[in-house]
């Protein structure tokens, strides 16, 4: 038996929200912004309007990923960039919990192709990616007309089964079809990517989660 039918590439991917930190890096940006001056006024009214329906539950979660373009709409693509880091560095650099630095620190020395896969929009999750070297980060990403952001997302959305297309297409690109994918989440939600991995992963998550990961063979972890 060869080397390349013994040996499959080993993937790494993290969940942010909830995962690595605590907070909702969407929501927390969504704030900054607002607290910024940045966004639209009828952006704001929309937003206020709509984002207790989805505490509630009452709107699906994928409305609180919409939002998260409705608040870039009219900056360019650099503003969009400095205001993140901004918020980053201000709010959630600190906030991170140190264990799932440290799993991430030790899957990339295992050799594992660390990935970052979030509903948060590109802007918010590229500073997470930066920090912990990750080498691929999947988020919502903007539509652009004329060299700004526009209100509109990019579809389909890295949302349920829209981020397990996303994260298993860009690991085939990646490194091919016979790569072994771990994911760490503390969410159903991703349950549709979950049921996909070879080994999921459940992280700060709630009984029901826990059952499944259990069911499948999994590991049930605890960040902070």
């Amino acid at each position: 038996m060869t080397d390349e039918t013994t040996h499959r590439p080993e993937v790494a991917v993290f969940d942010i929200n909830g995962t690595l930190i605590e907070k909702n890096v969407g929501v927390t940006f969504v704030k900054h912004l607002f607290f910024r001056g940045r966004m639209r006024w009828l952006t704001v009214v929309k937003i206020l309007l709509l984002y207790p329906w989805v505490r509630l539950g009452l709107l699906d979660f994928r409305y609180a990923i919409l939002m998260g373009g409705w608040a870039l709409d009219g900056l360019t693509p650099e503003q969009a960039r400095q205001e993140a880091d901004l918020c980053f560095e201000e709010t959630m650099r600190h906030r991170l919990y140190k264990k799932g630095l440290e799993e991430i620190a030790a899957c990339r020395a295992c050799g594992m192709r660390i990935v970052l896969a979030t509903g948060g929009v590109a802007s918010i999750a590229r500073p997470f990616g930066r920090l912990v070297q990750a080498d691929d980060v999947i988020a919502a990403e903007s539509e652009q007309h004329h060299g700004r952001l526009g209100p509109k997302l990019q579809q389909p959305i890295p949302y349920q089964e829209g981020k397990r297309d996303q994260v298993l297409a860009h690991i085939k690109e990646a490194v091919g079809d016979s790569a072994r994918i771990t994911f760490y989440t503390d969410k159903a939600k991703d349950l549709p990517l979950l049921e996909a991995v070879d080994v999921p992963v459940a992280v700060n998550a709630d009984d029901a989660l826990v059952r499944y990961v259990k069911g499948r063979g999994g590991r049930v972890v605890f960040f902070v």
